[in-house]
Order: C-alpha cells, then structure tokens, then sequence
C-alpha cells in the first residue's frame, strides 16, 4: 500500500536509527482465538522501557501544562482536558483511518507511556454527547503530536462514524492521557499479541521496548492481509520476524494462542489486545497453565456487550433514589442519565473506576478487574459492564 507507507514512515520517524544490535525474539512457531482467567492486576509501576520514554527529552514538563495548552487543566485522575487540532488523516485499510492530533495553540502535549489512550468527545447520530477511548500509536519521543487510529463500525453506536467523519482542520476535546495498560516492572520477556485493531496499543509497546532493547515477540492477527493495519511498521520493529496470521475466516488458521502463551516462566509477561473471545482465550490458556494473573496483561477495544440482558431495578439507598436500567443500557448509562456523575472512565470493565458496594441482590460480574473475597461473594461490581442476576438490585450509592 504505497501511501500508507509514508504515513507510518512518519508515525514511526526515527526508527531506521535503532541499533540491529536490540534483541528482538520472535517465537516461529506459532496458528484459535476465543474464553475467563487470572483476573486483572492494578496497574503495574513503568518498566525501563517505560522509563526510557517518560525521560527523553520533552519540549514541555507536566507542571508546565496548565500555563501552556488551552485548557490543560489537570482532572483529579492526573488526565489533562485538552483542545486539539486533526493535523493529518490518512487511510490505513478500507475500514481503519490514521489520525494526527496536534494541540490547538501548537504547543507540546503531555508525554505518555506506551499502552497509553486518550479520551476523545464524540457527537453520536442522535446528537448526543459521548466518549470513545483511543490508543496512542506513536512514542511522545517521536514527536509532539498523539497519533490514533480508528476503525469504522458500521453497526456501532457512532462513535466511530463521528471521528470517520473529520477533516484536516477539524477540533476536537479530549482528556488524558493515562494508562490503564503499561509494559509491566521487572519482566525481561515481553510477549505481544494482538487481534485486528487491538495492535495500536500493542505496536507503541514494541517501539519502546525496542527503543530500550528490551526482549520481545510479536503476534498479530487479522482476517486478511487487506485489512490489517500497520504491518509495515510491525515488520520493522521486528526486523521482519514478527508472526503474522491471516485467519480469512478459518478458525483452523487462527494464531495458536496455547503455543504462544506456552508454561509460565520467570520475567515472562504476556499483553494482549483484541476482541474479547481472543482475550478470554489468552486468559484461559494463562490459567490452565497456572501463571500468576499479575503476568497477563490485556486491554479489549469497543463497548462492553450487553447481550443477554433483562431489565433490572436498582436501588441507590444512600440517594434514595430507584432507577429502571433496560435491558439496552447499562447500569453506568442509567446513572449518568439520571444525572448522577458517578466515577468512570474505561467504559469496559478493565479500570475498576466505576466500582461500587453492592448491598441487596447478586450481581453478575462481567468485569475483568475486580478480584479478592468481597468480589468472589458478589458484593462489589462494576457498573459500566456488569448486569444481575435478581430482578433487583440494592447499592451503596
């Protein structure tokens, strides 16, 4: 794809400078995706790779952002509200465009570790305001810009019919950036799995842990080689040694995640992002296999499903208040649209941000989060994704 190259040629800017020298390992064998595991870990401090972004050289530190961006004001979760600018779009694949964000006023944005994300403001079809998190590609070492792709749903909410819709020039508010994926502390091998356009945070991890020299492999799946993005870019990070897999509909030809994932061993860290099935299958593996659920790291990409949904009451006892959630909404929608801003932000079940007490009723927990005695006895959940399993539920809000 001729143009596309020059895109991630820009995206990647620097890279031809990294020494051959960098060990990259890559597993050659590798050919099934898709099932629930070793629950998700608090966020892990940064790795060196982390570290070795975090402290190249910016033209702007944090504490100068207040003074510096339009309204960069710092929210209580350390995220910057910021205006920006779409400086480039570029066509990646039939469904997936690149964009380049740039600060309104031209100034620096914050720096940002790989696996980071920033929170974009989208008008839906209706008119409605919402929210849609986007992975950064690029390394804040590379430029001064945050680079994202998107793909277009055409059976989603509008999110990413909204941001398909931008032009060069268009603004847009966003918040952030934070990161609810970082390269874990410690680990000396890093295994990188990615599934369709879960690899936009996956290829930021591998830039840097190139960038570091740090131990990797890499595995990228996607149903034709039409459709998957930045396979130039992976093939250099990797020197070309990266697995990559064409299902073309086949599940006999998709990745062998029980290979890749293999026995647990020490300083080895596993990260996946991609659909939910690829996920729970990774997890599944890492369970049957007994690694300790802090070495698997996952991030999933789109909204929570609510299938298999009924209506439920919920009770607010502190508020006083009874809501009536439908079996198309969640119960974080039904709070917000009632006009209580309660805490959130992932919107997947990944965070935690959004947990509360849970008082009366059982919930169903679909979150991949939460863990420990109070979680396994149903009495706390998340509400963005998490349903219940008794016509009523009673919580501590």
């Amino acid at each position: 794809m001729g143009s596309p190259s020059l895109a991630l040629a820009d995206v990647f800017r620097g890279q031809s400078t990294v020494s051959k020298d960098h060990a990259v390992a890559i597993n050659t064998k590798v050919n099934t995706f898709e099932s629930p595991c070793p629950r998700k870990q608090p966020p892990v401090p940064k790795c060196s790779a982390q570290a070795a972004l975090t402290d190249a050289p910016a033209r702007n530190s944090i504490a100068d952002f207040d003074k510096c961006l339009p309204f960069g004001k710092a929210g209580e979760d350390g995220a910057y509200f910021l205006r920006l600018t779409v400086r480039r779009i570029q066509s990646l694949t039939p469904a997936i465009k690149l964009f380049q964000l740039a600060a309104a006023d031209g100034l620096a944005l914050p720096v940002f570790t790989a696996g980071s994300h920033i929170k974009i403001k989208v008008i839906l079809p209706d008119g409605r305001d919402d929210e849609r998190h986007y992975s950064l590609i690029n390394s804040h070492s590379q430029n001064g810009d945050y680079v994202i792709a998107v793909q277009h749903e055409a059976n989603g909410r509008g999110g990413s019919t909204f941001m398909h819709g931008l032009a060069v020039g268009s603004g847009l508010e966003i918040a952030g950036p934070s990161n609810d994926f970082p390269l874990a502390v410690g680990a000396t091998h890093h295994v990188l799995i990615a599934g369709g356009i879960g690899i936009t945070p996956i290829l930021s991890m591998a830039n840097a842990l190139r960038a570091a020299g740090q131990v990797f492999e890499f595995h990228y799946a996607a149903r034709t080689p039409a459709s998957m993005a930045f396979r130039e870019a992976v093939e250099l990070i990797s020197d070309g040694r990266a697995q990559l897999c064409f299902s073309e509909g086949d599940a006999a030809r998709r990745l062998k995640l029980s290979e890749i994932v293999g026995a647990p061993q020490n300083g080895r860290h596993v990260y996946v992002c991609g659909p939910r099935s690829m996920i729970d299958d990774v997890k599944k593996v890492a369970e049957s296999r007994g690694w300790p659920g802090g070495h698997v790291h996952f991030e999933s990409f789109g909204a929570a499903p609510q299938s298999g949904s009924a209506a439920i009451e919920v009770v607010l006892r502190r508020s006083g208040r009874t809501l009536l959630v439908s079996a198309q909404q969640s119960i974080l929608d039904a709070l917000l649209g009632s006009g209580i801003d309660h805490p959130h932000d992932c919107k997947r079940g990944e965070c935690s941000t959004c947990q509360v007490e849970v008082i009366e009723g059982t919930p169903d927990n679909r979150d991949y989060c939460l863990f420990g005695p109070d979680y396994d006895a149903g009495k706390v959940m998340c509400v963005c994704v998490s349903r219940s399993k008794t016509a009523r539920l009673v919580l501590d809000l």
